[in-house]
């Protein structure tokens, strides 16, 4: 008796590697920023400026605690970067505003 024959139809990918030199890799990074810079100059888009925590508390005069109730209700929003928290600055003049605008009960 003889044995059936498997036949395997493999499709090989050829992968082709380039290696750069630092001087290359960095002048690419170079390039890249530049793109990215003019493009956010023709879409009208400004860097937006983070505030750490600290910053935060200093700025609204209010405790660590507190901003963190105001982050994780929502009142707040913050962008993780490398493990660090960070808040838009715009967002924290506006509610400077808001807080500045708001009659105090206790007075």
């Amino acid at each position: 008796m003889q044995q059936p024959y498997l036949i395997c139809n493999l499709h090989f990918k050829l992968m082709v590697l380039e290696i750069l030199t630092k001087e290359e890799f960095l002048s690419f990074k170079k390039e890249l920023f530049e793109e990215i810079r003019d493009l956010a100059k023709i879409q009208g888009l400004r860097p937006r400026k983070l505030l750490k925590s600290y910053e935060v508390c200093e700025t609204l005069g209010i405790s660590y605690g507190t901003l963190r109730k105001m982050k994780n209700s929502g009142i707040l929003s913050s962008t993780k970067i490398g493990g660090l928290i960070y808040f838009d600055d715009d967002e924290i003049q506006k509610l400077t505003e808001v807080i500045n605008q708001t009659p105090n009960p206790r007075s």
